[in-house]
Formats: structure tokens, C-alpha cells, sequence
């Protein structure tokens, strides 16, 4: 696939208060209430964001269908021209960011999670500004 034919997404969640959250694959996850960064693909049309924004009756398959299930979804920005592991190993190490293990990230060997808790939350466009800085400082 050519790099302009893959976007990927990031999903603003709130989880309000402490969630457990069990994929039909087994796996718990235990979070903490606040604010969480997703990170995933979607391919040539985006079409596949609109399963968060639309489908209350959508069957859960992946791991952020079961999130999405118990937390708020704020926001959705696309990130064109990158693929969701480029994107998710960007923004892995900031340290602002607390990686969710294993959470979304089955199929992606180099990543750990494609799912990360912003551990200080001043001001979140501050986060989703840094966030987006260094994306495009790397695709350019």
C-alpha cells in the first residue's frame, strides 16, 4: 500500500470513572479514570470511524469497540499519510503518555499499545497540539 493511500486516526476518550474492560478474546484491562488517546487506522476512506461515531449496535470485535462501549468518545482527528504503527511508535514515548499494555496493538510487534492515558491533564489541546506537532515534524 503507498504511503498517500493510508491514513490512521487518534480517538480522544474519557473514562469517567474506573473501568474494567474484557475482550471476548479473554483479555482484562483495568483503567483508571481520565483522559485516553487511541490509536488506530483506517485506511484509504476512513470509513471505519464511523463504527465509533454511529453503530450503538455494533457487535464488539476489537478492543476499542469494548472501550467505547463504557467511555466517552471526544474527539477524532485524522492523520493523513501514516500508517497507525508509524503513528502509534511516534507518540509512544512522550512522556505525558502512559502506554495501556497490549491494548489494541495484537497485530503489531514493534508496539505495545495503540492505547495511552495522558497522566497530567492541564490542558488537552496543549497534549493534541505536541501530539500533532511531532507527527508532522517527522512526516515532513
Amino acid at each position: 500500500m503507498s504511503k498517500s493511500t493510508i491514513s490512521a486516526y487518534l480517538l480522544i476518550i474519557k473514562c469517567l470513572d474506573k473501568t474494567t474492560i474484557k475482550t471476548r478474546g479473554g483479555r482484562v484491562f483495568e483503567l483508571m479514570p481520565g483522559t485516553y488517546i487511541y490509536v488506530g487506522s483506517c485506511g484509504i476512506n476512513c470509513s471505519r470511524i464511523l463504527r465509533h461515531l454511529y453503530s450503538k449496535k455494533k457487535r464488539n470485535f476489537w478492543h476499542i469497540d469494548y472501550l467505547l462501549d463504557q467511555c466517552l468518545l471526544e474527539k477524532i482527528l485524522i492523520i493523513p499519510n501514516i500508517s497507525e504503527r508509524d503513528l502509534a511508535s511516534r507518540i509512544r514515548q512522550e512522556n505525558y503518555l502512559e502506554a495501556v499494555p497490549k491494548f489494541g496493538a495484537s497485530d503489531d510487534p514493534f508496539n505495545k499499545s495503540h492505547l495511552f492515558r495522558i497522566k497530567s491533564l492541564d490542558n488537552l489541546s496543549d497534549v493534541i497540539t505536541l501530539i500533532i506537532k511531532k507527527i508532522f515534524e517527522k512526516i515532513s
